[in-house]
């Protein structure tokens, strides 16, 4: 699924506001892997895609 700006950037301070650590640049730094990764995921419609 892509995601708009908007709706990434929501995602990410949803995220943010969940974790319960001290610092906000650590907070960030791994809410922002977290989105990384999931943005670099493969989507669903390729993995189901048929064998060319």
């Amino acid at each position: 699924m892509e995601y708009t700006a908007e709706q990434r950037a929501a995602l990410i301070i949803s995220e943010c506001r969940k974790c319960t650590g001290t610092d906000p640049y650590e907070i960030f730094l791994t809410v922002a892997k977290k989105d990384f990764v999931r943005m670099q995921a493969p989507s669903t419609t390729s993995l189901t895609a048929p064998a060319s």
